[in-house]
């Protein structure tokens, strides 16, 4: 299974992109399914993209991005994970949470983090070789399609320095550029 881990859903504006353009895109770029994401947002209505994408035969999963004071990070939960009560994770400096708050926060509701894009510099924090010290961190992203291949590279070798799983994703905004990097899943996800 080809599975692009971060789709963004909306646009540079904020509004959120049609669903079933979004799902066709994707079947175009041969993936089996895609995880959406919304800034900060994990509350944001997936059921228009849930119908297009069954309709199409595409697994679809949601996440939330975080922007954190060590970098961006990707929570995913499982779909019976209880609803994030208000003030779930510390924010810390300049409305930025505390990475290592999220990672446990995230491990308590029984989800996954991923460090997203840890070194690349246009991340306002930049992961950078904190990734090192990110304790609990699931896997790392270390194929991003909107990324140079320095970013990418720096990403793989600290991964498997760490010998940690190691995914990728395009990173899409608004669309493009989905499925130039995906994940596979060799057993069912």
């Amino acid at each position: 299974m080809i599975v692009d881990l971060q789709v963004d859903v909306a646009d540079a504006e904020g509004a959120l992109l049609d669903p079933a353009a979004l799902v066709q895109g994707a079947k175009a770029a041969g993936l089996d399914g895609m995880l959406l994401t919304k800034d900060d947002d994990r509350a944001f209505d997936t059921a228009p993209y849930q119908a297009a994408a069954a309709e199409a035969g595409l697994a679809l999963f949601s996440g939330l991005k975080m922007a954190t004071n060590h970098g961006l990070i990707l929570c995913i939960f499982p779909e019976d994970a209880p609803a994030l009560e208000d003030g779930w994770a510390a924010v810390v400096e300049d409305g930025l949470y505390d990475a290592h708050a999220i990672i446990d926060a995230v491990e308590e509701h029984g989800g996954v983090t991923v460090a997203l894009r840890p070194y690349d510099r246009d991340v306002a924090h930049p992961m950078g070789d904190h990734l090192f010290s990110l304790q609990g961190l699931s896997a790392c992203e270390v194929h991003n399609g909107s990324l140079t291949d320095i970013a990418n590279d720096l990403a793989l070798e600290a991964a498997s320095n760490m010998e940690m799983p190691r995914v990728g994703s395009a990173g899409a905004k608004a669309g493009q550029g989905l499925g130039t990097a995906a994940t596979l899943f060799r057993n069912p996800a």
